[in-house]
């Protein structure tokens, strides 16, 4: 017996292109901090015509992913390594969070 619904179906066309399909790579590749991925993934969407100024924003949204992870990381250990220390507080010159009321321990996106 044939599978009747897989010949009726019709593809939905793909929103991703070669040239997104590049400036995802070129993000993705600089938030995990994969030089080389940067260099070629910048250096084929080139060749695409993708623009300079949309390769930048493309690895400023990869670089501001790293940072937050990185700071996520950073926030873990210290609250895993030393829970309730002076100066990890929140605000300026705290822990590097970013929030500004309640403990480290609370719920604020982390």
């Amino acid at each position: 017996m044939e599978n009747k619904t897989a010949e009726t179906t019709a593809k939905a066309p793909s929103a991703i292109n070669a040239s997104v399909a590049e400036l995802l790579s070129v993000a993705a590749s600089m938030a995990a901090g994969f030089e080389a991925g940067v260099e070629y993934h910048v250096n084929a969407g080139r060749k695409l015509g993708i623009a300079d100024e949309d390769l930048v924003q493309a690895a400023n949204v990869g670089l501001k992913l790293r940072q937050a992870a990185t700071e996520g990381s950073v926030h873990m250990a210290r609250e895993l390594l030393a829970p309730g220390e002076k100066g990890h507080e929140h605000g300026e010159g705290g822990c590097g969070c970013g929030q500004n009321k309640g403990g480290c321990g609370d719920d604020h996106g982390h």
